[in-house]
């Protein structure tokens, strides 16, 4: 406990331009704490009941992995801007949040006990990538492109065809099934594709766009292109995203928002 917290007041000193005699009060308080309080609360990055409190921004140090207890908007480095997601997965690789710390860290023993409740990042983010999808199927259920553009359609128009053009192509070379049948290689074949998409194609196809950027993580450029034309140009697809419903539209924020967390 004693080293744990001895630890946390060089770190701090080491990225506070504090003298020593600051360093010392503040070591002196939290040896107060801890020996006020016997309870223990898990470290959001490992789980372990390692931290004295349960608060945020108490910037203490958890010494199974090293993650920096500190508010959000913490105007130092402590994490070294890590998100917790990354820290979670270092911990993993190789036993603390930033290798940085592998020399601090401790392994977890016998005595140590994680949270019940805790749950790694990545779990919550599988579970909540699967609660969306299932949205995502309701709130598109039933949609069919009628007389939009396909993406046959949307690649002629970006090969310099006319819109005409790119309507009759469309027309001939599409077959009628539902969005949920489109096959993952017709959108690998054709996916970059999804920015010349009118707005009921737009709609068609977003749902099976979104659903296979969730699944998959192959680095197809058209997943972006998705995520873009949603969070940074809601005005370029101002018509586009005006054909959704209220549920359709909630639930492509929910699907940048949950990609924002991935970050």
């Amino acid at each position: 406990m004693i080293k744990n917290i001895y630890t946390s007041a060089r770190i701090y000193l080491l990225y506070n331009d504090y003298g020593a005699q600051s360093v010392y009060l503040y070591f002196i308080y939290i040896l107060i704490m801890e020996i006020k309080t016997n309870k223990l609360y898990p470290c959001p990055c490992c789980g372990y009941l390692t931290l004295e409190s349960q608060h945020r921004s108490t910037n203490l140090f958890c010494p199974i992995c090293f993650w920096v207890d500190e508010a959000d908007n913490s105007n130092w480095v402590g994490n070294r801007f890590l998100s917790l997601r990354q820290a979670q997965l270092n911990f993993i690789e190789f036993g603390a949040c930033d290798q940085e710390w592998l020399n601090y860290v401790r392994r977890a023993n016998e005595r140590d006990i994680r949270d019940s409740n805790w749950q790694p990042v990545e779990r919550l983010l599988e579970n909540m990538k699967l609660k969306l999808i299932e949205k995502i199927n309701q709130a598109f259920n039933g949609v069919s492109l009628e007389d939009g553009l396909s993406l046959y359609g949307a690649r002629a128009l970006d090969d310099w065809c006319s819109i005409e053009e790119a309507r009759k192509i469309s027309q001939k070379m599409t077959f009628e099934q539902r969005w949920q049948d489109i096959p993952s290689y017709f959108l690998e074949e054709l996916g970059d594709s999804f920015g010349f998409l009118d707005s009921k194609g737009f709609r068609y196809y977003l749902p099976v766009f979104m659903i296979y950027s969730l699944n998959n993580n192959s680095g197809y450029a058209f997943t972006d292109s998705v995520y873009s034309a949603l969070k940074y140009k809601p005005k370029f697809y101002q018509k586009h995203l005006a054909l959704l419903n209220q549920e359709q539209l909630e639930v492509a924020q929910e699907y940048v928002k949950l990609i924002d967390s991935y970050a």
